[in-house]
């Protein structure tokens, strides 16, 4: 009997060895099916970055939560850095940043140089694009650093591209070039298309900026190729979009407009929202060049929404959606997984039984996607009806904020006609010449301005642009019904161009106008029998020109900056507040003013 429990006792310890192997058998086993379904998603990610940004986030958001589970931190790190990467191609740069940070964190908390160049590198190119600078050339010494000490020649070209791109934000144009023309040549010693293919992009941009589009055309073309080439559709998402903007440059908007249609269709295609929205912005401008104001307003309206609200109310759609890609995609495992082992039942049962259990296994795998994918249906119509009312909410705000802003232009108008009156009762009790004369000159000003607030909110006028033709006119019947002999009144012709300016440029340009034809008015005319004016405006090379010329006495010296004159000063105080030039030819058979200024 003691000899039976002895035996049963010397058993016990053998037990809890296997005990304990299989358990840590099992443990090891998990851990492996974790790390190669992680790494599988990872993959997958890696597959579509430039593809489908967003089936690439899905795939990346799974292969994080898996590398969570895990004890390899510099898997997390990689993947987090795979997830920067993807944001950066989707245009979230903060997004980038933000997980381009946290994988650096990890990186350099394990001490691995390498992943702390990569995460650096792209933390540069985030960083030179939000303009941090500073920060920019921070991480970039540190990846130059890894360079020349590991000889890299790829990772030494990419330094150089990123300092050019620093220059390039901070519109050192020469800089910039010297940057890229030394990574050019450089690349050139390596095997690297697709890097090669960058920094020729950014060489035509520097040309397009420095007013040569007719050297970057050709290289956007055929960086266009080669990007179709590499199967790179984001990039070449921003070549044709500078292609575009080429034409339109060159008043090509037959030309422009194709190539936006291509950026509009292939942004749709990869659902690159930021694509879509610059796209949707070229039209505009397209349509705006070719007359078209009506298509021209729908694309802008389709520019704003996607701009201000598409991404943020849709996020909530995005989600159920990737989530249904997800099941279905799980869904599809589980029925390859059945198959394999139906197959391998196959082997040890009859056809007969096989048969059987093949139709009940494909009823219950029936039932459960059809009730799976009526619930998804279900989720699905949901989210397009709380999209719709989003969307009728966001066109009633932008109908209330138009009308807002044009009351705010009428009530600001009104209050300047109001100051107008004032002026008006105040020169009533005034019997000094000078100071009559030096109120009738302010009121006209302030009349110029309120002409520009009338302009805004008239019917159908884009409350951030003023039409400077219809203002021009304006304000020369204004100066016009202010002299007070209607039969010293010279005959007018005008000429401009259908151009609009933003406010801040309007402004400036109508008092610059207004002070011009009022001193004519004045004195230009003395002992002239038949007195002529001529207004004419027009676009150069993105420069807006306004020409204004009389048949007067002119100036009696050459210089007509000697002339003490307040409304001159007004009018050379406002063309250096445009960025603008003022150019004066004056002679005995009159006189010719002309301004020129950038169009922003």
């Amino acid at each position: 009997m003691n000899q039976l429990l002895q035996g049963h006792k010397s058993c016990r310890p053998k037990t809890l060895l296997l005990f304990a192997y299989l358990v840590i058998t099992g443990w090891c086993m998990k851990a492996m099916a974790q790390t190669e379904a992680g790494r599988k998603q990872f993959d997958h990610a890696i597959e579509l970055q430039r593809i489908n940004t967003d089936s690439s986030l899905m795939y990346i958001d799974a292969a994080l939560e898996l590398s969570k589970k895990e004890k390899r931190h510099t898997w997390k790190a990689e993947v987090l850095l795979a997830k920067a990467r993807i944001h950066m191609f989707r245009g979230e740069i903060d997004l980038a940043i933000e997980n381009g940070l946290q994988s650096r964190k990890i990186y350099l908390k394990n001490h691995d140089e390498t992943g702390i160049t990569k995460s650096n590198l792209l933390l540069s190119q985030g960083y030179s694009i939000t303009k941090e600078r500073s920060k920019s050339e921070k991480c970039l010494d540190v990846v130059e650093k890894y360079a020349k000490k590991h000889h890299d020649k790829s990772l030494a070209v990419e330094v150089i591209n990123c300092k050019g791109n620093n220059c390039f934000q901070s519109g050192e144009h020469e800089e910039a070039m010297k940057f890229y023309r030394e990574a050019e040549e450089k690349v050139k010693l390596i095997d690297n298309l697709y890097l090669a293919t960058k920094i020729q992009n950014n060489i035509a941009n520097i040309l397009v900026n420095t007013g040569k589009p007719e050297e970057a055309l050709p290289l956007y073309r055929k960086a266009l190729l080669q990007y179709k080439e590499l199967n790179y559709p984001l990039d070449e998402l921003l070549v044709l979009y500078n292609i575009g903007r080429q034409f339109r440059a060159a008043d090509m908007p037959d030309s422009s407009l194709y190539y936006a249609n291509k950026c509009l269709e292939l942004g749709l295609k990869v659902h690159s929202l930021e694509d879509v929205t610059y796209a949707y912005s070229a039209l505009r401008e397209t349509y705006k060049m070719k007359g078209d104001y009506e298509k021209a307003l729908e694309f802008s309206e389709l520019m704003h929404i996607y701009k201000d609200s598409l991404q943020m109310n849709a996020n909530e759609a995005l989600i159920t959606r990737l989530e249904t890609d997800y099941a279905l995609k799980m869904n599809k495992q589980i029925i390859e997984w059945q198959q394999r082992k139906l197959n391998r039942t196959k082997r040890r049962t009859t056809i007969a039984i096989l048969a059987l259990f093949g139709a009940l296994g494909l009823i219950v795998l029936g039932a459960f996607y059809y009730r799976k994918s009526r619930k998804l249906n279900k989720a699905l119509k949901k989210s397009n009806a709380e999209i719709l009312e989003q969307n009728q909410t966001i066109d009633k705000a932008l109908n209330e904020k138009e009308v807002l802003l044009k009351e705010v232009h009428h009530r600001v108008k009104n209050s300047l006609q109001i100051i107008s009156s004032l002026l008006n009762l105040q020169e009533s009790q005034l019997t000094d010449v000078t100071a009559i004369e030096a109120l009738r000159n302010s009121k006209t000003r302030i009349q110029t301005i309120a002409l520009m607030h009338q302009s805004l909110y008239q019917k159908d006028a884009d409350l951030g642009k003023v039409n400077s033709s219809e203002y021009l006119k304006n304000i020369l019947e204004l100066q016009l019904e202010a002299l007070s002999s209607k039969a010293s009144a010279p005959e007018t012709k005008t000429q401009f161009v259908q151009q609009e300016l933003s406010i801040d440029q309007a402004v400036p340009l109508g008092l610059i106008a207004s002070e011009i034809i009022n001193n004519a008015l004045k004195h230009a005319y003395q002992h002239v029998e038949k007195p002529k004016m001529t207004l004419t405006s027009q676009v150069i090379n993105s420069n807006f020109e306004l020409q204004i010329s009389d048949n007067g006495k002119g100036f009696e010296s050459e210089d007509f900056r000697n002339h003490f004159s307040l409304g001159l000063e007004i009018v050379e105080a406002l063309t250096d507040q445009l960025h603008g030039s003022m150019e004066c030819q004056s002679g005995s058979t009159g006189t010719t003013f002309t301004f020129l200024f950038p169009i922003e």
